[in-house]
């Protein structure tokens, strides 16, 4: 299989195409403990950003693997 990716300088891909691309990272704004209403007000947020680009544009979403342990931790921290 063919790499698609020729270059790569910052945020800006050059595809073996010809295409460009621009990668941008969302930082999460910790809405593990927001409320429902805020998480698809977020969300429309970005769609509403991803559909004003010029050209085609692509919304991905990238989840890390969180250790269940941590999480746990986490939330007994300080509990007696």
């Amino acid at each position: 299989m063919r790499m698609p990716i020729r270059h790569v300088a910052g945020n800006i891909v050059w595809t073996v195409h010809g295409q460009v691309w621009a990668v941008y990272r969302v930082r999460g704004s910790g809405s593990a403990h927001a409320s429902r209403q805020a998480k698809v007000q977020r969300l429309r947020q970005m769609e509403t950003l991803v559909r004003q680009l010029k050209g085609e544009s692509m919304l991905l979403s990238l989840c890390p693997a969180v250790d269940p342990a941590s999480v746990v931790e986490r939330m007994t921290a300080g509990v007696d």
